[in-house]
């Protein structure tokens, strides 16, 4: 008996671990190297992520490569910005983060009085370079039923598992009989 309560548990805390980390799947992240204007690495440069409707920032420090990474960030506009002591403050604007994005900012740092500032506009962009990826998990109303059709448009005219999908709509024929009645992933048609 105390083996099975044990087990249980077990199986409790598993799938609260795993409800947990699924959560996150819908927050982005925003990773870059710091460098120099010769390209080397920055240790200690304070980066920051404003979000610009919120006005909630989150600051963090470069490590010894130079490497930043924030994440759990909710989608939305930001303002990145860099700083260190005797260069002049990074800052990139329109920076638009889309649910699951793993964004990669990398940041020169000039050299210059940290009251100076250079400023880079972003522009949109249309490919995640660190998975891959167009655009965010977010389908909008209008794409579902291109999802739903998209398989079938592409096998009309073609033979697959012996149906013929070039029929006329509705219209199923299977191993040169034809069909009064057809099924597909278990749904079968009324005859």
């Amino acid at each position: 008996m105390c083996f099975v309560r044990s087990s249980l548990q077990g199986l409790m805390i598993l799938g609260l671990l795993f409800c947990c980390a699924y959560g996150q799947s819908n927050l982005a992240t925003v990773t870059g190297v710091v460098t120099d204007t010769a390209n080397a690495v920055m240790p200690g440069v304070t980066v920051t992520i404003r979000n610009v409707d919120t006005n909630i920032a989150r600051k963090m420090q470069t490590n010894q490569v130079g490497l930043y990474t924030i994440t759990n960030l909710p989608p939305g506009n930001y303002v990145l910005t860099a700083e260190a002591e005797g260069f002049r403050t990074y800052r990139k604007t329109g920076i638009i983060l889309e649910v699951g994005q793993a964004l990669r900012n990398n940041v020169r740092m000039e050299l210059g009085a940290v009251t100076e500032s250079v400023t880079v506009s972003a522009n949109v962009v249309t490919v995640n370079t660190e998975s891959g990826t167009i655009k965010g998990d977010v389908i909008v109303q209008d794409e579902i039923p291109d999802l739903l059709t998209y398989p079938l448009r592409e096998m009309s005219g073609f033979r697959w598992r012996g149906i013929d999908l070039s029929g006329e709509r509705g219209q199923a024929a299977g191993r040169g009989r034809p069909a009064r009645s057809a099924a597909a992933d278990g749904w079968r048609s009324a005859s």
